[in-house]
């Protein structure tokens, strides 16, 4: 039995410094997730800690999303959309211009590994540069380019955040703005509120 779930991240390799992309990460679980978090390691190679109060609070942070990602799937399956036009890659593991390759320890990696089997699969289809790998301890997770690390980042319940990002990149498409209009009629009256 998982007394109180935590996470720490640890950068294998960035482009950019360590501590930068630690204190974004460490941002994002604080707005989010409503967690503290604190680091650890040494200076030249830190490590994020992120401690939840319980089991419910870690599976309430790591399903927030959730409700938008099936939608999304379904929206995409029902042939709504198509992004046939952005030009898909696949990121190598062995190329030495990947941006961004952290690893995150956990002891309760089963909400972690259903939310990535959601956000990966999304991002496979939309073609971004990103990956993951289940090790024994956590997870690895690749970032090709800063760009997708950012929008690895993204709130997903803020949707004038993700219609800035979409109008972008040209991708504020009236099927993709009704879709954001049906999910925030459906799912933003009440924001869910984490425990």
């Amino acid at each position: 039995m998982i007394e109180t779930p935590y996470i720490e991240v640890e950068i294998i390799s960035s482009q950019d410094p360590k501590q930068k992309i630690l204190d974004m990460l460490k941002q994002r679980a604080k707005k989010n997730h409503h967690v503290k978090s604190h680091f650890k390691g040494t200076p030249e190679n830190p490590i994020l800690r992120v401690d939840y109060d319980s089991l419910e609070q870690f599976k309430a942070g790591y399903n927030r999303d959730r409700l938008i990602y099936e939608n999304f799937i379904k929206f995409i399956n029902l042939q709504e959309v198509s992004f046939s036009k952005i030009p898909l890659r696949k990121i190598r593991i062995e190329d030495d211009d990947i941006y961004l390759i952290m690893k995150y320890r956990t002891n309760c990696k089963e909400p972690i590994r259903n939310n990535y089997n959601f956000t990966f699969r999304i991002i496979e289809l939309i073609g971004l540069g990103a990956s993951f790998e289940e090790v024994q301890d956590g997870f690895i997770l690749f970032y090709q380019t800063k760009e997708d690390f950012k929008i690895g980042l993204m709130d997903l319940l803020n949707l004038e955040e993700v219609r800035t990002y979409l109008d972008s990149i040209g991708m504020l498409i009236p099927s993709i703005e009704r879709f954001l209009n049906q999910i925030q009629d459906k799912t933003f009256k009440k924001p869910p509120k984490l425990t």
